[in-house]
């Protein structure tokens, strides 16, 4: 019948037992019409109007799938376009119950339907609870089906907490969901999962069912991470009660929820995990993902409170981190990338941080890596440039020619000339 289903469509012509004969696409699109409407007695109308070999809803489903197959794109169901879906899908899409039953009537197991893996999360995106029940309870659909839904894949679960309505998800829940079931392809356990959508009372809901408080997802971030980033304290209790580690640390750089914390300038979460024993200094030797390090990165997002906090916290600003067998601070890294501002930079330095230390230096790193302003305010804040010979350092920048004076260049020459003038003004 499959072949036939083809012939039908590249013929475009469909005979009715009157002897008409019909456009496949117009009957195909009499038949989403009516899908939409939950009108099941039509839609029986319309199929006994045709040939016999077209009157079996098995047949005309073939039909319909055949009329997508050029357009459809499976990795986007959450689309509602009309030219990519089959009437399983138009009827789950609109809520059409009684027809989606009349559709599915010949299958006992949604898995043997065709093209219907994406039904049961459709029906939960759009939170058709009646719906969601018969699929799961009489067409034993999976409830932890993991799909692809454009960048990411989602499983049902995932597909209800970014809906933001509890209801669905407690709906799920009663069905029989796993709440342990990794939601995504990231691993992402329910609770994580809720947070990074923003959606506190889902994840304090999902805690409250026994959902896992401390398992990691596949960057090895915890729901405690995720609750720090969002500054959610009474989660952040009641996920440190239930045992999470409150200095778990991620891929690859070990950054811990105090590490995310500052990222996202969250003063009150940060001061709360350090209240609660949370170590200040980084939880290894590199520096990526020091809470000093991660608090340059919400400074550039929430100003300078953050960094407030550590240094009333007495943390030490001049940590010494390895990378490749030498020695640096935070402030070396920092230096280091042309994305760097001065601002920042100057905050740290104001805080007490040293330009002087680490076997490459801040002034070195700027030099090599970082921006010309970079170079310019640690040269008026007194770094010390004479003995490492700057203008013999190669410069990642493609326009580099020290010959055809370089802006850096240009700036230590002018800088090397006012010192020399202000120390014979001062003789």
């Amino acid at each position: 019948m499959d072949r036939e289903v083809r012939r039908a469509w590249r013929t475009d012509s469909i005979r009715s037992v009157d002897g008409a004969v019909r456009s496949a696409w117009d009957v195909i699109r009499e038949a989403e019409r009516l899908v939409r409407n939950d009108d099941v007695l039509g839609l029986k109308d319309l199929l006994n109007s045709l040939e016999p070999q077209w009157a079996r809803v098995t047949t005309f489903l073939q039909l319909s799938i055949e009329a997508t197959e050029e357009t459809r794109d499976d990795g986007c169901w959450q689309d509602d376009n009309s030219r990519d879906m089959s009437l399983l899908e138009h009827a789950t899409a609109s809520g059409a119950f009684e027809v989606l039953r009349y559709l599915m009537s010949p299958w006992s197991n949604l898995e043997d339907v065709p093209r219907s893996r994406t039904i049961l999360h459709r029906a939960v995106q759009r939170g058709h609870l009646e719906m969601m029940t018969f699929l799961v309870r009489d067409k034993d659909a999976d409830l932890d089906l993991i799909l692809e839904s454009g960048d990411w894949e989602l499983s049902p679960l995932a597909v209800a907490i970014e809906s933001g309505d509890i209801n669905i998800v407690k709906h799920l829940l009663d069905l029989g969901c796993n709440l342990q079931a990794n939601c995504d392809d990231r691993s992402s356990p329910a609770v994580s999962f809720a947070l990074r959508e923003g959606s506190q009372d889902i994840a304090q809901w999902l805690i409250d069912q026994g959902a896992s408080a401390t398992n990691p997802d596949s960057e090895g971030r915890t729901p405690l991470h995720y609750a720090a980033r969002a500054g959610a304290l009474s989660l952040m209790r009641a996920l440190l009660r239930l045992g999470a580690d409150i200095d778990a640390g991620d891929k690859p750089y070990l950054e811990t929820p105090l590490c995310v914390a500052a990222q996202y300038g969250q003063v009150d979460a940060m001061r709360f995990l350090l209240e609660a024993g949370a170590k200040a200094e980084r939880i290894s030797g590199q520096c990526p993902g020091s809470p000093v390090y991660a608090v340059y990165s919400g400074f550039l997002r929430c100003g300078s409170s953050a960094l407030d906090l550590l240094v009333a916290w007495k943390v030490d600003l001049d940590r010494m981190y390895e990378d490749k067998s030498q020695m640096c601070t935070v402030l070396s890294w920092i230096c280091r990338y042309s994305g760097s501002r001065s601002d920042g930079i100057g905050y740290l330095v104001g805080a007490g941080a040293d330009i002087n230390l680490g076997d490459r230096p801040p002034v070195l790193e700027a030099w090599q890596h970082g921006t010309v302003e970079t170079v310019e305010f640690l040269l008026r804040s007194g770094a010390e440039y004479e003995s490492l010979h700057l203008e013999k350092v190669p410069v990642e920048d493609p326009s580099w020619d020290p010959g055809r004076g370089h802006k850096k260049v240009l700036i230590l020459q002018a800088w090397k000339e006012a010192r020399t003038q202000a120390g014979s003004f001062s003789g």
